[in-house]
């Protein structure tokens, strides 16, 4: 538990090292001009990590959860659509982009990661690797 502590105080890349050992993927927090790095959080089950997101306005026809090699890439669009009739006086609540990426380990099953978008919030599953799942050894003798 101290070294929790220690790291939790040390710089950026010691956090980083120091999660990459612990989880089986890397967070890429830098974006594009005029996106926005989404919050997530990322949990752990027996038979896979689950990351789940805030992407407040984006609906499933705006978002892209996108797997290249091992690159999990996930973007979405607010749209603010005005009336063409209106005219905007003040307009405060641009439209926004989203966008998050995340370098997968081999403890990650590509072929078994699945998406769900609802109210704004993003699910995405990502099952384990047979190899890295906990099995029973059998005693033998």
């Amino acid at each position: 538990m101290a070294q929790d502590r220690t790291m939790m105080k040390s710089d950026g890349r010691e956090v980083e090292e120091y999660t990459h050992r612990v989880w089986p993927f890397r967070v890429q927090g830098e974006t594009e001009d005029n996106q926005i790095a989404f919050p997530v959080d990322i949990c752990e089950t027996e038979d896979a990590f689950l990351l789940v997101g805030d992407l407040p306005g984006v609906t499933k026809e705006h978002l892209e959860v996108r797997l290249a090699e091992n690159e999990l890439t996930i973007k979405g669009t607010v749209k603010r659509d005005l009336d063409r009739q209106e005219t905007a006086w003040i307009r405060e609540v641009p439209g926004a982009r989203y966008q998050r990426s995340f370098t997968l380990s081999d403890a990650v099953d590509p072929a078994k990661i699945t998406a769900e978008m609802k109210d704004g919030v993003l699910r995405i599953r990502l099952a384990k690797a047979e190899h890295v799942k906990p099995r029973e050894i059998e005693i033998t003798g």
